[in-house]
């Protein structure tokens, strides 16, 4: 249930540095099926999308219109918010205006039983090229703006010459692990 956002107010942040900015890139997912997934990416246009996928139907997708990423080797701070029925994009602190292909609303993103994947939608599909850093999600209470419990901070990712990763330090705060 750590990934269960449901229909309330959640903030996904991290730093990342492409590689190489073509191609589509996924950052971070939750991937079950084709019809039960969440994904986090940047396109081959450059653009940054989020987008919820629960039975088929889309619950929430949302897309920066303008080339976002437009160089390689240069870290950006990306942060994807849902506050209410809004989506925020924001890039190093700047709030991108966004296209809207499905609206939040009200629409609960549901649960999705897939493991949370880190650079890739799943194993072997569309590798993230490139590195990244302090990745943190967090969920919220509706309105308190205060965590409701799932914090999870990635504290240092070790990679092989290939790009692979080959060990993430994580952690709540308080307790660090090790994959």
């Amino acid at each position: 249930s750590d990934w269960s956002f449901g229909s309330g107010d959640f903030s996904i942040d991290f730093w990342v540095q492409f590689n190489d900015i073509n191609g589509d890139q996924m950052l971070i997912s939750q991937y079950d099926d084709n019809l039960n997934y969440w994904l986090i990416y940047k396109n081959s246009q450059h653009k940054l999308l989020i987008e919820f996928t629960l039975n088929g139907t889309s619950k929430g997708r949302y897309a920066t219109p303008t080339n976002t990423i437009t160089q390689a080797n240069s870290w950006y701070h990306l942060e994807f918010v849902r506050e209410g029925p809004t989506c925020h994009i924001y890039v190093n602190d700047v709030e991108q205006s966004l296209q809207e292909f499905t609206p939040f609303g009200v629409n609960d993103v549901g649960n999705i039983s897939a493991p949370l994947y880190i650079a890739t939608a799943i194993p072997g599909n569309e590798h993230f090229n490139g590195w990244m850093d302090e990745l943190t999600i967090e969920k919220f209470a509706q309105g308190a703006g205060v965590p409701e419990g799932a914090t999870i901070y990635i504290q240092n990712i070790d990679y092989n010459p290939q790009g692979q990763i080959t060990r993430i330090e994580y952690g709540n705060g308080t307790t660090t692990y090790s994959y």
